[in-house]
C-alpha cells in the first residue's frame, strides 16, 4: 500500500515536473513570437532591412531605429508608407527619399511618451482610449502638451495651432475616439494591415506605433516624423533640418518678390507652388487656343520643367538661381502669347463690325472656333492636380501647408473661390 502510494506521487510529480517544463517552453515560445526575429533568420530585403518567414522586419531595423524588440514591424506597411511619402504623382510629397530608421526613431520618441508603460507586448482596447487624444510637440520631438478628446475639440474652435492627432480618427463622418479600429481609419493615409496587429490581447505594440507614425497631423500628407532627402515642398515648410528658420524667411521672402506672371491675371502677395502648378497648366490651354504650335510645344515645355525644379531636391540657394532664369524666359513667353491672343481678339472683332455692315442682323453670333492640328494635351499630373484642388480638405492643406491660416489675415474661402474659379475657367473660358 505505502509502495502503491509512493509511486502515485512520483508520478505525480513527473507529471507536474512535465507540464512545467511544458509551461516554461509556452512562455518562451509566446516571448520569442512576441519579439522581432533575429536579422539571421532574414529570408529577404526590403528598404536593406532583413524580412522573416512571416513578413515582419528581423531586428536590424529595430537596432537602427532604437525601437525596443517587442515591437513588430509589418514590413509591407513600412514599404507602402516609404513609397506613399516618395510618390512624384503626389502634388504634396515631401520627399524624394525617405530613411525610415531615422524616421521610425522620430516617431518612437514622440510615442513613448504618449503611451502607457506596459510590459505586455500589445496594448489593450482600454489602454488605447486612455491615451492622449491629441498632443504638441517641440522641434526634437518632446511632448509640450496633450489633449483628451474634449480639449481638442474645444482647441479646434479656438483654431489653435501645431496640434497633432495622436492617431488618424478623423474620416468623412467626423473626428471618432481612439479604440483599436479607429487608429488604423484612411484618409489620405497609408492603409495600414491591421490583422497583422490583432492579438486576443488588443494590438501589439508594433502596430499601434505605426498608426501613429502613419499620422501626425490632421493633413495627413505632411509627416513631420519623416527624415531623408527632402523635395522643394519638404524644404520650404521646414522638414529638412539642414534649413534655418532664418534661412526659409529670407527665401520665401525672396520668392514673394519674383513669383511668375499668373495666367489668371492675379498674383496673390504670396508664393505657392501649388497655385503656380495651376496657372501653368492654363498657360497650355490659352497657348494651345491659339492654334500656334510653336506656342504650345513651349508651354508644356515650361510646365515640365517647372515640375522637375520643384521635384528635385536641389537646395534654396539654386532653387532662387534656376527659377529667376526660368521666369525670365516665361515672361517672353508670356509676352508673345499675349499678342498673339490680341491679334486674334482684333480678328474676332473685325469680322463681328463686317458682318454688322453687311446687314447679318438675323445672323447667328458665331465665336472664332481655332482649332489646333496637336494632340491634346493630357497630363496625369495636372489631372491629380486638379481632384487635390476640388477637395476641400485639401485645400486647407495648402492654407496650413503656407501658413496662411496661421498669420490670421487670410481669407480661406476668398481662397477656396479663387482656385475653385480658376478650376472653371480652365474649363469653360478657352
Amino acid at each position: 500500500m505505502i509502495i502503491s502510494q509512493t509511486r502515485n506521487y512520483d508520478n505525480f510529480m513527473q507529471d507536474n515536473k512535465a507540464l512545467q517544463q511544458t509551461s516554461n517552453a509556452n512562455q518562451i515560445a509566446n516571448q520569442k513570437h512576441n519579439l522581432t526575429s533575429n536579422k539571421t533568420e532574414a529570408v529577404k530585403e526590403v528598404l536593406g532591412y532583413g524580412v522573416d518567414s512571416e513578413g515582419f522586419f528581423t531586428s536590424d531595423l529595430n537596432e537602427a531605429a532604437g525601437i525596443p524588440k517587442d515591437y513588430k514591424i509589418y514590413a509591407k506597411d513600412i514599404e507602402n508608407f516609404v513609397n506613399y511619402h516618395q510618390n512624384r504623382s503626389d502634388i504634396l510629397a515631401t520627399h524624394n527619399q525617405v530613411d525610415i530608421a531615422k524616421s521610425l526613431a522620430n516617431a518612437y520618441k514622440a510615442f513613448s511618451q504618449l503611451i502607457p508603460q506596459s510590459q505586455s507586448p500589445s496594448f489593450s482596447n482600454k489602454e488605447l482610449e486612455n491615451m492622449p487624444y491629441a498632443f504638441k510637440m517641440d522641434s526634437n520631438y518632446n511632448v509640450t502638451q496633450t489633449y483628451t478628446y474634449a480639449e481638442y475639440q474645444s482647441a479646434l474652435n479656438k483654431d489653435e495651432s501645431g496640434i497633432l492627432l495622436t492617431f488618424n480618427t478623423f474620416d468623412s463622418r467626423g473626428f471618432s475616439k481612439i479604440n483599436a479600429e479607429t487608429i488604423f481609419n484612411q484618409a489620405d493615409n497609408v492603409s495600414i494591415n491591421k490583422y497583422a496587429y490583432q492579438n486576443a490581447n488588443g494590438i501589439a505594440k508594433g502596430g499601434v506605433l505605426i498608426a501613429f507614425l502613419n499620422n501626425s497631423s490632421l493633413f495627413f500628407n505632411v509627416n513631420q516624423f519623416l527624415e531623408g532627402e527632402t523635395k522643394i515642398l519638404g524644404k520650404i515648410i521646414g522638414l529638412d533640418k539642414n534649413i534655418s528658420e532664418k534661412e526659409l524667411e529670407n527665401f520665401k521672402g525672396f520668392m514673394n518678390a519674383n513669383k511668375i506672371q499668373s495666367a489668371f491675371g492675379e498674383n496673390n502677395d504670396s508664393w505657392n507652388t501649388i497655385e503656380e502648378q495651376l496657372s501653368l497648366q492654363y498657360y497650355i490651354k490659352r497657348s494651345e487656343a491659339t492654334g500656334d504650335k510653336d506656342l504650345f510645344k513651349e508651354s508644356l515645355s515650361f510646365a515640365q520643367e517647372y515640375q522637375e525644379m520643384i521635384d528635385s531636391s536641389m537646395s534654396l540657394e539654386e532653387f532662387k538661381e534656376k527659377y529667376l532664369d526660368f521666369k525670365e524666359r516665361h515672361e517672353e513667353f508670356v509676352k508673345k502669347l499675349k499678342e498673339k491672343e490680341n491679334i486674334l481678339s482684333q480678328s474676332e472683332k473685325q469680322n463681328s463690325n463686317e458682318e454688322t455692315e453687311l446687314g447679318s442682323k438675323n445672323k447667328k453670333f458665331k465665336p472664332i472656333q481655332v482649332t489646333s492640328k496637336s494632340e491634346t494635351y493630357q497630363d496625369t499630373s495636372f489631372l491629380n492636380t486638379l481632384d487635390f484642388i476640388k477637395s476641400q480638405q485639401k485645400l486647407e492643406q495648402i492654407l496650413i501647408l503656407f501658413g496662411e491660416r496661421s498669420k490670421g489675415n487670410f481669407d480661406i474661402q476668398n481662397f477656396k473661390n479663387f482656385l475653385t474659379s480658376s478650376w472653371k475657367r480652365l474649363d469653360t473660358e478657352v
